[in-house]
């Protein structure tokens, strides 16, 4: 791991994960979403869990419109 050991721990407090509120994805560290100081790493991987679980439920809404 690269990163400032115990700093990854901060992108599951509400200041950073507020930003993903009322987003809409594909959201982008640097872009959309800042970075936790010392975690670009962890804040990346939550971003693109966020954007993973966006296009998931997506699908899911588009699939219960075709009737599927």
């Amino acid at each position: 791991n690269d990163e400032t050991p115990g700093l990854g721990q901060n992108v599951t407090k509400n200041d950073f994960l507020s930003q993903f509120t009322g987003g809409k994805a594909p959201l982008e560290v640097k872009k959309q979403i800042n970075a936790v100081t010392g975690a670009t790493i962890s804040s990346r991987g939550v971003t693109e869990c966020v954007n993973f679980a966006a296009e998931l439920l997506n699908e899911v809404l588009e699939d219960g419109q075709n009737g599927k």
